[in-house]
């Protein structure tokens, strides 16, 4: 039983990935109209979900950016936001 839901696991992390570099691009463009509260909802859910994906750095990456966004601090997110760039692989 376990494996079958490993298998289903990983076939889901594909679209999870895509999902979350198209994240990127949505909390780059608040980040430039200084949403940070964007920016803080979607770190949240990265936050929680990374390590579910057997992806335990992007959560360590979201709950950064979700604490930077909290403070308002652009650099930090943008930081950030490059750091979840590359563990993405793009």
């Amino acid at each position: 039983m376990a494996g079958s839901f490993e298998n289903y696991l990983a076939d889901l992390i594909p679209g999870y990935l895509r999902a979350r570099r198209d994240e990127v691009i949505v909390m780059r463009t608040a980040l430039a109209s200084g949403q940070f509260g964007d920016i803080v909802e979607i770190a949240h859910r990265l936050r929680g979900t990374g390590g579910t994906y057997g992806r335990p750095q992007l959560s360590a990456i979201g709950a950064e950016l979700e604490s930077a966004a909290e403070a308002s601090d652009a650099d930090r997110v943008s930081r950030g936001l490059d750091a979840l760039t590359l563990e993405l692989g793009e």
